[in-house]
């Protein structure tokens, strides 16, 4: 297991793994002695121990970016079938119209 303290404090914008929670994040800086780190999708930053990240590999990169863009694409989804205000609304039955049951909004 490699730690940053043995290679030194990563770069700015260096993708790497927090090995204490499993996650993947880039290197925003450093504030006291941790590293701010923020999801490759962007998001909340969190707080790294310098001496508990190390490199992402290729593939928890790729896992990383895909997982982002996934979330983002469901995010723009949701959106788009929640009008008026994310409330959901399914279709109006046409004897509800008909009734006068329903009232304007």
């Amino acid at each position: 297991m490699s730690h940053a303290s043995e290679k030194g404090v990563p770069p700015l914008g260096a993708v790497v793994v927090d090995e204490r929670t499993a996650r993947v994040g880039e290197v925003m800086g450093a504030e006291g002695p941790y590293l701010r780190l923020r999801p490759l999708g962007g998001g909340r930053e969190w707080d790294a121990d310098p001496g508990r990240v190390r490199a992402a590999t290729p593939a928890e990169r790729l896992h990383a970016g895909v997982a982002a863009a996934n979330a983002a694409s469901r995010a723009g989804q949701d959106e788009r079938r929640r009008p008026h205000g994310g409330h959901r609304r399914g279709p109006v039955p046409s004897s509800a119209i008909s009734d006068g049951c329903m009232a304007d909004p």
